[in-house]
């Protein structure tokens, strides 16, 4: 079972450790976790900064939409953030601080809005 694993992930060029010490436990342990349902939300592609809202876009819409008609849009337009009722602001987020605020104003164009 290890040795198809391990020919599998070979041939879909997913990169495979042999470690000196005992290879095959460290395999099994990997591949256990794997089919428990690993995270592997680490390993997701980062697009670069000019890239991101064109992506981000394209997710949002989904089917049809990709980057390339994404970026002529935001050539016209924003992707932003509208606050559903007056006077919300970032901050007011539960675990959103002011430095993570800062960034989803940088990348979302959300104005920094003060309380009235």
């Amino acid at each position: 079972m290890v040795e198809d694993f391990e020919a599998n992930c070979i041939g879909m060029n997913i990169q495979v450790w042999h470690l000196m010490i005992d290879p095959w436990r460290r395999m099994l342990l990997n591949v256990r976790k794997m089919l428990q349902g690993g995270d592997l939300t680490a390993f997701r592609p980062r697009p670069a900064v000019c890239e991101r809202q064109a992506i981000g876009l394209s997710i949002l819409v989904g089917r049809g939409l990709g980057p390339a008609r994404s970026s002529r849009i935001l050539e016209k337009f924003h992707v932003t953030l509208v606050a559903k009722e007056p006077g919300v602001i970032l901050e007011d987020c539960s675990g959103i601080g002011h430095k993570m605020a800062k960034v989803v104003r940088d990348a979302l164009f959300v104005s920094p809005n003060e309380r009235a």
